[in-house]
């Protein structure tokens, strides 16, 4: 298993995947195994979430990776613009011939040609691997066949997922799924990551962005990213989390944190308002001096749909009070600090996570 982060136009895309080695020499035993659906081979796709993807040459190479992945039963390769393909490696086949295709420009369906008969021995779906008597999910999926996404963050460390990576997460009684970033260690959502100073290899952004941009997301969870807020909000809206702010700070303590308990965050149209029961930090963490009980709730603020001109004033999005204080991790580099004990510590790394407070299996 390994762990791949990626930003494509903006979107954090799901990232913990198998590893599948490169594929350098194709035997005809590999490739002649697979066939499009007869009258429905080119432009179409079968639509549904793949269980993993990958760029290849052809649509050659990425039928060779179905054929040595154990639970795919077919693909859906489609050409890009600069030529590679887009291997979407499915466990499952359409049991409706064409009628369960959809059409879709340079793209082509291929499925292995004993599918049928796979599919009938291994009733596991989304790579799952069959003993004879349960299935196995590979990280990310859930349920007795691996037929759904996993509910949360905290299921997959439950299931015994460890590391950090990208995993659609479905909330139960969800209709949708959201990819979000799992601390799978803690249980957590990574919903804010900052560093100080931006390491060189990573291109540094602007935290002086409109309202859509915080609502929508933006970064690489490699370098500094913020997940949006309307994810955040839907996340919030089918569970109970607590928020952690955890800042690493120079000098002692060398962690200045704050947790605010039961936290609800309201919809758009309340401006993602933030709410909790209490504000508290540990007695060797001391950080709650710069985001604390008073002033709540919170509504959150940008230039283009400021509160109090404080987004103007400190040229970043966040959850301000009245007075424009309120520990706002997203102000200029050399302003980047949290109070101590009356002290200004500079924050070398900041971090907002989800700690979900109770589980719905």
């Amino acid at each position: 298993m390994a762990t791949y982060i990626l930003t494509i136009h903006g979107q954090l895309v799901i990232a913990s995947v198998l590893v599948f080695h490169t594929v350098v020499v194709y035997t005809s035993t590999e490739t002649a195994g697979f066939m499009g659906l007869p009258g429905c081979s080119l432009g179409v796709i079968y639509p549904i979430d793949p269980f993993h993807s990958t760029t290849t040459l052809n649509a050659i190479e990425c039928a060779t990776i179905c054929a040595r992945t154990y639970g795919c039963f077919s693909v859906n390769a489609c050409t890009r613009d600069d030529g590679a393909v887009t291997c979407d490696i499915l466990g499952d086949v359409s049991g409706s011939g064409c009628g369960g295709m959809t059409s879709k420009n340079r793209c082509r369906h291929l499925q292995r040609k004993d599918a049928v008969a796979l599919r009938a021995s291994n009733p596991c779906k989304n790579g799952g691997t069959w003993t004879g008597s349960i299935c196995i999910c590979i990280a990310g999926y859930a349920g007795q066949y691996c037929g759904r996404y996993i509910h949360s963050c905290r299921e997959a460390k439950e299931l015994g997922v460890t590391g950090t990576g990208f995993y659609k997460v479905q909330p139960a009684a969800s209709p949708v799924a959201y990819t979000v970033y799992c601390n799978c260690d803690a249980g957590t959502v990574w919903v804010f990551r900052r560093k100080n100073p931006v390491p060189s290899w990573c291109p540094g952004i602007s935290y002086n962005r409109t309202w859509a941009e915080y609502k929508h997301g933006f970064g690489d969870v490699d370098c500094e990213y913020f997940l949006g807020l309307e994810t955040i909000y839907r996340l919030c809206f089918y569970n109970q989390y607590q928020w952690n702010i955890y800042n690493v700070v120079q000098g002692p303590p060398s962690v200045a944190s704050v947790y605010m308990e039961s936290a609800t965050l309201s919809p758009e149209s309340t401006n993602y308002q933030l709410d909790m029961i209490r504000i508290f930090s540990n007695s060797w963490e001391l950080g709650d001096d710069a985001f604390d009980d008073d002033d709540k709730p919170r509504r959150f603020c940008t230039w283009d749909r400021d509160c109090w001109g404080c987004a103007k004033t400190v040229g970043g999005g966040w959850w301000f009070k009245s007075n424009c204080q309120g520990g706002a991790l997203t102000v200029s580099q050399d302003q980047l600090k949290w109070p101590v004990s009356g002290v200004d510590k500079v924050i070398d790394q900041a971090f907002l996570q989800l700690d979900q407070m109770d589980y719905v299996p």
